[in-house]
This record gives C-alpha cells, structure tokens and sequence, in this order.
C-alpha cells in the first residue's frame, strides 16, 4: 500500500513543488532588467554612470522610461555639464528631464574624473 501513496501523492508533490519553485526562479530573473545611461562632459573629460536595476517593469516593451532614480541622476548629471553619450542594454531609452525641479548635483555618479 505504500507504494501507491508514494505513487499517488508523494512523487507528484515533489514534481510540483519543483516545477513551482523553478516557475518562480524563472519569473524573477525573466523580469529583471537593469539601465545603464553613459555621461560624459566634455570640459574635463569626466565620466559618469546612472545605473538601476528594475523589476518587470521594462520587459514587455512597452515603457521606453528609466526608473525615476535614473532620470533623476541623469538630470543631476546635465546640471553638472554631462552629456548623454549612451544607454545599455536598451539604446532606446528615452530620459525626459525638463521638469524635475531642483536636483542637486551630488545625485550625479561621476565614475571616473581626467
């Protein structure tokens, strides 16, 4: 009789579980995506980076935006006198800054000064 509840309950529950655990482990790493915007500025030859890692919010295609940590370093980077050089792994990001109010220049992350 043993067999029959481990055919019957405990073989098919381990299956479940796994398939829901990898379920889960696949939605999350599928959802994640990370922005990466490239800043340089000319005057100096200082580089800066504004990076942020989102969850599922890009993935479908459908929003083009940053998070808005990103927007916000980027505007803090052009009031510092960078320039968009380039975004990875989307190259079409579109970064709206105009309107975002007073953003001291501390939120810029310059990576590397010349």
């Amino acid at each position: 009789m043993r067999w029959v509840y481990e055919a019957v309950v405990v073989t098919p529950g381990r299956y479940i579980v796994l398939g829901a655990t990898l379920f889960g482990l696949a939605g999350c790493i599928v959802g994640e995506t990370f922005d990466i915007v490239e800043l340089r500025r000319d005057a100096d030859g200082a580089e800066a980076v504004c990076s942020s890692g989102t969850y599922g919010v890009n993935m479908s295609g459908q929003s083009k935006n940053p998070p808005p940590n990103v927007t916000r370093c980027v505007a803090a980077c052009e009031k510092a006198g960078f320039i968009f050089v380039k975004s990875f792994p989307r190259s079409d990001l579109i970064i709206e800054t105009k309107g975002l109010g007073d953003i001291p220049e501390s939120e810029c992350t310059i990576s590397r000064k010349s």
